[in-house]
């Protein structure tokens, strides 16, 4: 079964006395409340989990436009999240075998090539280099000079927030019991109830158990990067 935005909040309106039986979301019953509070705790443990385990790493593909600068990455990434760039076409569709880019930041690449400026033909090629450009686009040195596919891996952010009963988690059910109890806890802390420390404990030790079993499930983990 895979838990949706309603199914959480029908269980916290169980726990703290409201109505379970929604359908949808209403400021008066306040389960819009409620969808606040979950996706602030979905938001805190999307950013605590390491970026390259499963559930969160996702593999894209973007194909440059000769001429073309820059792009827009997905929605749900950041772009001081990238990792892994490599070309693996090129622009007659061939394979390439070792296209893997490099990472700069973009003051580091105007400073690598006089050419970065200069608008002649030296500026264009087969791009080396990824860097950021603006808030969420990525741009290649050289300039693309036709149509190559660029892989790349991203660990998933909460960029849009879950507002429709059917919207569900990047993240397994048993680690959306951390999302209900911390957003459980949002609630009571906010209403003033006696039981919000007992209910943000409980929180507390979920989300002590789920960074453990995050850290095994890490590539980066087990090769002693960590």
């Amino acid at each position: 079964m895979t838990l949706t935005l309603l199914d959480v909040v029908c269980r916290i309106c169980r726990h703290v006395g409201l109505d379970p039986g929604l359908d949808t979301f209403s400021e008066d019953d306040e389960s819009l409340a409620l969808v606040q509070f979950v996706n602030e705790a979905y938001e805190r443990l999307l950013d605590d989990l390491p970026d390259d385990i499963p559930y969160k790493n996702q593999r894209a593909t973007l194909t440059t436009v000769a001429g073309q600068r820059t792009y827009d990455l997905p929605s749900d990434a950041w772009a001081f999240d990238l990792d892994d760039w490599s070309l693996v076409l090129d622009e007659t569709g061939d394979a390439i075998p070792d296209g893997r880019l490099s990472w700069l930041p973009r003051h580091a690449v105007a400073s690598l090539d006089a050419a970065y400026a200069a608008d002649d033909s030296s500026r264009y090629g087969r791009p080396r280099i990824a860097y950021v450009e603006g808030d969420n686009q990525v741009a290649f040195y050289p300039v693309p000079d036709g149509g190559y596919a660029i892989t790349y891996t991203y660990g998933q952010h909460l960029t849009n927030r879950l507002v429709n009963p059917t919207d569900t988690f990047v993240l397994p059910d048993i680690w959306v019991r951390y999302i209900e109890q911390q957003a459980q806890a949002l609630y009571e802390r906010n209403k003033g109830y006696d039981t919000y420390a007992h209910t943000q404990m409980t929180a507390d030790d979920t989300h002590a158990r789920i960074m453990a079993q995050a850290m095994v499930l890490s590539p980066t983990f087990l090769q002693g990067g960590f």
